[in-house]
């Protein structure tokens, strides 16, 4: 993309915001979740975590190679875990806790537009945006996980997948993200981009996005 594109895209009013979930729309700890997983299986922190990396569940599950039911097979299978799947869903989303200020951001930019998030996770945690973090999703129009298009941010498959579904110009997508490499990623294909450090200064940028 030359660099007059680039600043054209940048003066452009997005048409939909795109926002990342872990890191932006919630504060993300694997520790939280391991802890939790740790709790209900009986094993020591350390060794969840060794057996999800054996079973690579989070790398299958990302990239749109394990079903909802699959990757929650594999991961009661690796973790000798004895409960239900809603138990499970609710273990595995323990790593998400919503950031209430940038929530209201967003809730404010749906009010004026389109919303959306996109971020790198499986269809267990697609199906608890509508369940144990429904306060999350239902703040917004489209959800979008990496699974859906079989790779994961910063490939440019993916942006390119959201631009089809969203039926949007890769111009008119801003993306909201704690990613340098994602955010440069989407550039790369011609999106706007927002590197998110902190509520006050999304709702600074965003404003002035906006408002051209």
């Amino acid at each position: 993309m030359s660099q007059n594109m680039e600043l054209a895209n940048e003066r452009m009013k997005p048409e939909v915001v795109v926002f990342d979930l872990g890191g932006v729309l919630c504060e993300f700890s694997t520790k939280r979740r391991l802890d939790a997983l740790s709790s209900a299986s009986g094993l020591p922190p350390h060794e969840v975590a060794l057996r999800l990396d054996d079973c690579r569940l989070i790398e299958l599950a990302d990239r749109g190679q394990l079903t909802r039911e699959a990757e929650y097979e594999r991961a009661i299978t690796a973790l000798e875990l004895e409960c239900d799947y809603p138990t499970y869903r609710a273990l595995w989303c323990s790593a998400f806790k919503p950031n209430p200020g940038v929530i209201a951001i967003a809730r404010t930019v749906r009010h004026q537009g389109r919303t959306a998030i996109l971020t790198n996770n499986g269809p267990v945690l697609l199906d608890a945006l509508t369940h144990d973090l429904s306060d999350v999703g239902r703040e917004f129009t489209d959800v979008f996980v990496s699974a859906m298009f079989h790779a994961t941010k910063p490939q440019e498959i993916v942006f390119r997948g959201v631009e089809s579904k969203l039926g949007v110009a890769a111009q008119n997508l801003l993306l909201i993200d704690d990613s340098m490499s994602n955010i440069a990623g989407a550039r790369g294909c011609g999106w706007q981009g927002i590197h998110f450090t902190s509520a006050a200064q999304l709702d600074h940028e965003l404003q002035r996005a906006l408002h051209k």
